[in-house]
């Protein structure tokens, strides 16, 4: 809610929100609170206190929005809401004191509670609110938040229904101002240099408990099993693996890139094949263990990446639909191992293709061809098709463009038929897991963008067009070109909304749609637009574009491996 007590030995850490915290509820959370938690001091429950009043007098909160980036958004540049708008008798003192507490600016916010409280103070009797005590340690100008007394779960529940039985009244703890509402609370964890590494919501009714981290058997060791299968790195509502007894673990994220390594060895050795195959035309594939992971963004990266996006005056509905199409992060599970392709799919590759089978693909066929540069300005024309020049140097070894959905598809299917083992589009979910490789940052270099350009192309380094792919450095599964040179074709049709309903294992994606979700960026994207998250699902299945390509995937061949009651084959 932005408004949190800590009941702790310490009084100094009692305290609503201190300096530096980045923690609330989306509804009542200051705009500067889901930004920067260095400019997150008292004010921000000011803020907070404000929202709260909104919500007990009108029964409403203040911003409306269908995902949580949407209404922190709406925080930050949505009007201000009226309370006489609502409530027509209030005092217009009342709105004025509201519209100062919830000011976008903290500067122009009331600089203490103390400030507020002789302002609100007069209006009381009018309103007929019950002031419930005032602590004579708070004096005017004073900057210490006061340590607040926590009424137990039966008292809250016995007020919750007089309040309402009795209409909408406010209750304020006098200096404070806290106000008894629904607290939904997030545990927000952090490592031992106070960097956030996770966030859970509590439950109501939940607890906290700290507890020793279960030991994971290393790769390639038995491990403890439960009933069929084994329970090993199990988030929360997840059942147990349902694995062979002589299989090693699966790939728990997060682990560093020796981890990484160290799987993919296990599990190659465990199924009897290597690391890396490379199939007829030259194509190489890496081995994809199976493993778990968390997948999209957090509501805190998502609302930093939005503030980024308004400071380079880069924001619109586009971006924004985007990003909320990102939470919430959620666990998933790939329960099989897979082969990803190591590059790319290249025009080399994609000409064995049309020369064995005659295809053509949707560009030729429409007349209306792809897109290309034509005197330095982007077009489609219909000259612009797979093989042509586009306006920029383009050789056997550069990934394949404007070819559409369908057009990837097909070739899959040519694959599939000439070699005997299933070649696909990946996942959404399967390629998430493989270019994290393990890592939980927005790259699977880190999150410095600065960073990102000695292992991707994109905008700051690719210049006008495509690269040879492999150029750059590969990820901790040996995948290279995950992260920008051309958008990849995933396998699912495109939902902003899937991930609030999306299963655990093995996310299909969903069942109908417009689109098909693209995935990696491209040279022709900024760096956030080349994040592990981050969702691209603007273009139908014949949709096609010069920074569009795709890479493919290979179902594993499990037989004899006991793999097969796992979905296999």
């Amino acid at each position: 809610m932005g408004l949190a007590h800590l009941d702790s030995a310490d009084a100094r850490e009692d305290e609503l929100t201190g300096a530096g915290q980045v923690m609330g509820t989306m509804d009542f959370m200051a705009p500067e609170q889901a930004i920067d938690a260095h400019r997150v001091d008292g004010r921000a429950d000011i803020y907070s206190l404000g929202a709260t009043l909104h919500y007990l007098l009108t029964g409403q909160s203040m911003y409306a929005g269908r995902t949580t980036v949407e209404k922190l958004l709406a925080h930050q540049t949505e009007p201000i809401p009226s309370l006489s708008g609502v409530l027509p008798s209030l005092p217009a003192r009342l709105e004025a004191v509201f519209r100062r507490m919830v000011a976008k600016r903290p500067e122009e916010r009331y600089q203490t509670m103390a400030e507020l409280i002789a302002e609100l103070e007069p209006l009381l009797p009018q309103l007929g609110v019950a002031l419930l005590g005032t602590p004579s340690s708070v004096r005017a100008g004073d900057q210490a938040t006061p340590r607040l007394g926590v009424p137990s779960r039966a008292t809250l529940s016995e007020n919750r229904r007089s309040w309402w039985r009795d209409g909408r009244k406010l209750a304020a703890t006098g200096a404070s101002g806290l106000l008894l509402i629904w607290l939904a609370v997030w545990v927000v964890i952090r490592d031992k240099q106070g960097r956030e590494v996770g966030r859970v919501r509590l439950p109501e009714g939940g607890s906290v408990t700290q507890e020793p981290e279960p030991i994971s058997p290393r790769p390639g060791t038995p491990a403890e099993k439960v009933g069929p299968g084994r329970r090993t790195g199990l988030g929360e509502g997840q059942g147990p693996w349902n694995l062979p007894p002589d299989a090693p673990p699966p790939a728990i994220a997060p682990f560093d890139a020796a981890g990484a390594k160290a799987h993919q060895a296990a599990w190659a050795k465990h199924l009897g094949v290597p690391v890396e195959i490379e199939n007829s035309i030259g194509m190489k594939f890496m081995l994809i263990p199976p493993g778990e992971f968390d997948m999209g963004s957090t509501d805190a990266e998502a609302a930093k990446e939005l503030e980024q996006a308004k400071a380079a005056k880069a924001l619109d509905a586009d971006h924004i639909s985007r990003l909320s199409a990102e939470v919430p992060q959620h666990r998933v599970r790939i329960t099989r191992p897979f082969w990803l392709g190591r590059h790319e799919v290249t025009r080399r590759q994609f000409r064995r293709f049309v020369e064995d089978s005659g295809y053509r693909t949707e560009a030729e066929r429409d007349g209306k061809g792809g897109f290309g540069f034509l005197d330095g300005q982007r077009q489609q024309d219909p000259r612009f098709v797979w093989n042509a020049d586009l306006g920029f140097e383009q050789t056997d070894e550069h990934p394949v463009v404007n070819v559409s959905w369908s057009d990837a598809s097909a070739f899959c299917a040519w694959l599939s038929e000439k070699e005997g083992d299933k070649s696909y589009l990946p996942s959404e979910a399967q390629w998430e897991y493989a270019c994290r490789a393990g890592t939980t940052t927005p790259w699977y270099c880190g999150g410095r963008w600065d960073a990102l350009e000695a292992h991707a192309w994109f905008d700051s380094t690719a210049g006008t067009g495509t690269h040879p792919v492999g150029q750059k450095s590969a990820n901790a599964w040996g995948l290279f070109d995950v992260h920008g040179n051309v958008w990849e074709w995933c396998a699912d049709w495109y939902d902003p909304a899937y991930y609030a309903t999306s299963p655990q294992d093995d996310p299909p994606g969903p069942s109908a749609g417009p689109y098909h979700v693209s995935r990696s960026g491209s040279w022709a994207n900024a760096a956030g637009g080349c994040q592990a998250a981050y969702r691209c699902g603007w273009q139908e299945a014949g949709g096609r574009a010069y920074s569009r390509g795709f890479r493919i995937a290979r179902q594993f061949d499990d037989e004899g491996k006991g793999m097969e009651g796992n979905g296999m084959r």
